[in-house]
């Protein structure tokens, strides 16, 4: 898999200014501040001070690349994200230095890519970290590059790479061993060869839980005795790792696996990587106790965190759990909501001066971390999941009808004809972890609604994948064939990835059993195998592949409701379902009216004309049904038992 993929970007980050464990300068990061990025704008530069706005940057596409070629220029390729420290720190030194400044314009195609933004573009060419530099041939061919480079050592670095371009231009492919001899040519011990991930076509196979087993014994052996969590330092939440093993212990009762999950969920809050002001979660801790955080705050890794620690309060009872879910709530709908829709931006910059501050510290700060303004489908298609899994838990109908909104109008203004695009307003569409992220979001609907919609919409969304992602081997790529942006590059051909893959996958097994149409447990069959040597090398990133397998392989619980939508009775039964303590149930309402040829096909019969029972199902096994709350939990529990 991708190294860009697993965080390990900042796992190290270069030395520089901002001090010799890369934490952030606290007065840099509290001064001279400007105005947060135009949303809408192509380029983002770091919120302080700086001249990297005045480089003449092109965006990432084939006219960049015939600029390239026309005036016989390598590409700079400069890949930033506006939450990550050291990409600021690039801008306002490297970037805003004149003799830097001077040499790009003089000698090189400068083209800047956001990483949320693009993150196919970043799987492609990341050098190992942000900030990326690569150098790239006109025809999207890499001749090396590096991570972050102050002034002196990226004047060296252009200088060599121009004069080495300069003297193999009349060759204009610049073939692997040009590369080769470029990256040792222009070594300055910061530029590192190219990042090149090939993944071979994997073999057909049989979808088999002992891979899942392996998974969880991988993701066991990273485990932290002492301060929780996985591996040392610098040490990332890894929320999916953190599940596996949470589904794991609660479905096979191995109280070891519960342990481990649990006390890192506890070290995880416990520490400084949880805000304790305004709730959610930082990015990454730099040290192995969770101290000395990155104090950026992702949506993404917050809504994932928040599904966490509901998981945790609704399979082990521990109200403790429940309140840090609700306070990365809290901080979601607060301050990384939109405001003017139902949906939140992408980010909030680190600010290590800012979160230093006790409560009334930071009310005396004038000016906020900023947020990246940017509604992401994917992230956004999470945290409506988050909403919807606390609804249940706490019965809070307002976080049900938020989370239902979000959706909706992610829907509304992220859907073609086909496929969901990247960010609202945004040119890319197609891109796999959206239509994943929005298929399950779109089923975890289905079930608190019971409206057939949303289940039409996943089918849609799976149905596209299946046409325009699926790969001879039943993988799914990254991104289809063309994109609605311009692409450029060498590297554009789509490629297999197993996260976003592995999601779709247990979004078909989902399908399946609410759709009662075979042939999407077939699909999810053939994906599942196909992934199966990648993931026995994977290690912890192999998380949602596993928990996947788990899904397809075990067959666990899956509780009908029939009854009217909006019925009292309905209502308390799906609300009672939804809060068993069965990881990787799948919960579906049938509505008299609307599924009635379902229902006679399954033979769900109620005896109660017009009233509501609960059918507990194993492997297309049913318990008597129930039309009483308080005895469905039972029900789950002796389904799993037998």
């Amino acid at each position: 898999m991708d190294p860009a993929d697993n965080d390990s970007a900042e796992r190290r980050p270069v030395a520089g200014p901002g001090g010799a464990d890369g934490s952030p300068d606290g007065d840099r990061d509290s001064v001279d501040r400007r105005p947060e990025a135009d949303p809408g704008s192509d380029f983002r530069f770091s919120p302080r001070v700086n001249r990297a706005h005045e480089i003449a940057w092109r965006a990432w596409g084939d006219e960049a690349f015939a600029e390239a070629r026309a005036t016989g220029k390598p590409v700079l390729l400069a890949i930033s994200a506006v939450w990550c420290h050291w990409c600021h720190v690039m801008d306002e030194t490297s970037y805003s230095d004149p003799q830097v400044m001077a040499a790009i314009a003089d000698g090189f195609v400068a083209v800047r890519v956001d990483n949320d933004r693009r993150p196919d573009v970043n799987r492609r060419y990341n050098m190992g970290g942000w900030p990326t530099i690569a150098f790239l041939t006109p025809a999207g061919e890499v001749l090396t590059g590096a991570t972050y480079l102050p002034p002196d050592q990226l004047l060296t670095a252009l200088a060599r790479v121009g004069e080495y371009y300069v003297e193999h231009r009349l060759d204009p492919a610049v073939d692997d061993a040009d590369a080769g001899a470029i990256a040792a040519d222009t070594d300055t011990g910061a530029l590192d060869e190219a990042v090149v991930t090939h993944i071979e076509p994997a073999g057909a196979g049989l979808v088999d839980a002992a891979g899942a087993a392996a998974v969880c014994r991988a993701v066991a052996a990273l485990y932290d005795p002492r301060h929780g969590g996985l591996g040392g330092e610098p040490k990332f939440p890894q929320p999916e790792a953190l599940g596996l093993l949470l589904a794991a212990g609660i479905r096979h009762d191995d109280e070891r696996l519960l342990a481990m999950a649990l006390h890192s969920l506890d070290a995880m809050a416990a520490g400084e990587l949880r805000d304790g002001v305004e709730e959610g979660f930082f990015r990454y801790a730099t040290r192995r106790d969770w101290s000395a955080p990155h104090y950026e705050k992702m949506l993404g890794d917050n809504a994932r965190l928040a599904l966490l620690y509901l998981n945790a309060f609704a399979f082990s009872g521990r109200t403790s759990y429940g309140e840090i879910a609700r306070g990365v709530i809290e901080y979601l709908t607060t301050v990384l909501a939109a405001g003017d829709a139902p949906v939140f931006w992408g980010s909030q910059d680190a600010d290590e001066h800012y979160y230093a501050c006790d409560a009334a510290g930071r009310e005396r700060v004038e000016v906020k971390p900023a947020l990246d303004r940017t509604v992401f489908v994917d992230t956004n298609a999470l945290s409506a999941r988050a909403l919807l899994r606390a609804a249940t838990l706490f019965e809070r109908s307002d976080l049900s009808q938020a989370g239902l909104a979000t959706i909706d109008h992610l829907w509304d203004r992220g859907h073609g004809r086909r496929a969901m695009i990247h960010y609202l307003g945004g040119p890319i569409a197609g891109l796999l972890a959206d239509q994943a992220e929005m298929a399950a979001a779109l089923l975890d609907a289905y079930e608190v609604s019971g409206d057939r919609t949303y289940l039409a919409r996943a089918c849609l969304l799976a149905d596209w994948a299946l046409q325009h992602l699926r790969t001879r081997d039943g993988r799914f790529a990254d991104r289809p064939q063309v994109l609605t942006a311009d692409s450029g590059g060498a590297r554009d051909a789509p490629l297999p990835v197993l996260e976003g893959g592995a999601e779709m996958a247990d979004d078909l097994t989902r399908l399946a059993a609410f759709s009662g149409v075979p042939a999407y447990r077939e699909e999810a069959a053939r994906a599942l195998a196909a992934y199966a040597p990648e993931a026995a090398t994977a290690g912890p990133f192999a998380a949602a592949w596993a928990l996947a397998v788990m899904r397809f392989v075990e067959h666990p619980t899956h509780i009908v409701v029939v009854g009217h939508r909006g019925d009292a009775r309905s209502g308390a039964l799906l609300r009672a379902a939804a809060r068993v303590a069965e990881p990787l149930r799948s919960l579906q309402l049938l509505d008299p009216d609307a599924d009635a040829e379902v229902i006679a096909r399954e033979g769900y019969v109620v005896d109660d004309a017009g009233g509501a029972a609960a059918f507990v199902c194993l492997a297309g096994v049913c318990l008597a049904p129930t039309s009483d709350p308080a005895r469905l939990a039972e029900l789950v529990v002796r389904s799993a038992r037998d």
